[in-house]
């Protein structure tokens, strides 16, 4: 007879995986992946995924069905996307040829891309999460996504621009049919710039000042027609900074219309926003995690209310840098 030997743990319950979307929290201090649960708990043991192997591990997002988290981390110096498997607590590298990747981009495609350098220094996107299986509740069986596909020509960043000032946020698809992508790059000790993509081209807005600058996306419901239900994206930056210096402000993006920052924001919040995240399942709204005088906060914003939804979830022990809807 031979030895038995421990291969790993597989986190399942019943040999599926959830169908419903779960608010993950991403704690960069204690080296944790926590789910939020709809009652407002979390860290429970059995909700937490442990990531001290990538503790750099940021920028996170979800490509629908996974049951997991895409994410950035360095690898030998590079910074590389890779997906941590809820199922296995295993991380996948997504991308292996050894150079780096700019920033991930997610919306409302069912997939999660990157822009990733080439031998010339110039950045291309492409589909990372396309391998990756995904659960398909039509049968008992899982399901690939297909193949990966590179999307428009690689470009050099623009001047002045170096590949470290960007990565800290996922950038956000703005359109379908013109490719338009809204990135952020860090200028410096509290300066951001807005950076578009479109097809081929980086386009550097002007500068802003906040603690942070955030894309962010969601989607909403249209009127319905014969054929059903229809849906709209709306994009956009959160302006970031803390209560004193104002709270945070939200723009919307009105393509062609590039000087979004002179607008009126179409919502505020009275303190620093951390990160941003949406639920497809729930159109109209979309989800802040921020900061106020210590307070850490979980909350919804109602779009077609015009409201802030009372929070999720508040805490003042809170270390929780990211978060995100995932299935």
């Amino acid at each position: 007879e031979g030895d038995r030997m421990l291969m790993g743990k597989i986190l399942l319950s019943d040999g599926q995986t959830p169908k419903d979307f779960r608010l993950y929290a991403l704690d960069s201090q204690r080296h944790t992946i926590d789910r939020i649960g709809a009652d407002g708990t979390a860290n429970a043991s059995a909700n937490a995924w442990d990531i001290s192997t990538r503790p750099d591990f940021h920028s996170i997002a979800n490509c629908v069905y996974t049951y997991g988290l895409c994410g950035l981390s360095k690898a030998h110096g590079i910074q590389q996307p890779f997906f941590l498997d809820f199922c296995t607590g295993e991380w996948r590298p997504l991308y292996t040829t050894g150079y780096g990747t700019l920033a991930l981009v997610t919306g409302k495609h069912s997939m999660v891309s990157a822009f990733v350098r080439n031998q010339k220094g110039s950045y291309y996107l492409d589909n990372i999460s396309a391998d990756l299986e995904q659960s398909n509740y039509a049968v008992p069986t899982r399901m690939n996504v297909g193949s990966g596909s590179v999307m428009g020509s690689a470009s050099p960043l623009p001047e002045g621009l170096s590949a470290e000032q960007f990565g800290d946020y996922p950038g956000v698809f703005a359109q379908d049919q013109r490719l338009l992508i809204l990135l952020s790059a860090k200028i410096g000790e509290g300066k951001w710039a807005p950076v578009l993509y479109s097809p081929s081209r980086f386009h550097v807005q002007e500068t802003v000042e906040a603690d942070a600058l955030i894309p962010f996306y969601f989607s909403v419901r249209l009127p319905a027609t014969e054929s059903g239900d229809t849906f709209a994206t709306k994009v956009g930056y959160v302006v970031s900074d803390s209560a004193d210096k104002g709270g945070s402000r939200f723009y919307l993006l009105d393509v062609p219309q590039s000087e979004w920052w002179t607008q009126e924001p179409f919502a505020v919040l009275r303190g620093k926003v951390i990160s941003v995240s949406h639920n497809f399942e729930r159109p109209g709204t979309f989800t802040v995690l921020s900061e106020k005088d210590g307070t850490y906060t979980v909350a919804d914003y109602d779009w077609n209310q015009g409201e802030w939804q009372a929070p999720v979830h508040t805490a003042t022990d809170m270390t929780y840098s990211a978060i995100a809807w995932g299935n």
